[in-house]
């Protein structure tokens, strides 16, 4: 059995004919090599799940900077809380609605600070050289 849905599903299998009292129809080396298995299974998930946490930490934190920039940029308090309020929601979003939520914050950030992005032409002053020999 290589991956988990094959252990899970030979799992049920073995359960449902413990559960109706088939033991007769068990076959006992299966069983065992599903029993063998759970324990690499069970350390994959927690190598999982200790990485995923990484990763919505870091999300979490992303948006979080994000969503008090634009805040502070925009200077209204009431924006302000309601980013506040917003981001004590996040540790309880799913990692797609997660995924999302980052998003929308750095379509909102980008739109806010354009000129970090290079999308806003700043008009060049006159009598400055293009050449930047003159400087040294």
């Amino acid at each position: 059995m290589e991956n988990a849905e094959a252990i899970m599903e030979e799992s049920r299998r073995l359960a449902e004919a413990i559960g109706e009292q088939k033991v007769s129809t068990l076959d006992f080396d299966r069983l065992r090599g599903c029993l063998l298995a759970v324990p690499e299974l069970a350390t994959a998930v927690k190598s999982a799940r200790a990485e995923l946490a990484v990763l919505r930490d870091d999300y979490t934190s992303r948006i979080a900077g994000l969503m008090k920039a634009v805040a502070v940029a925009r200077r209204n308090s009431d924006g302000l809380q309601e980013a506040l309020d917003r981001i004590a929601t996040l540790p309880g979003l799913t990692a797609v609605e997660l995924t999302k939520e980052y998003r929308r914050a750095a379509a909102r950030f980008r739109d806010t600070f354009k000129a970090s992005y290079g999308l806003v032409d700043t008009p060049r002053r006159r009598g400055r050289t293009e050449d930047s020999t003159s400087f040294k």
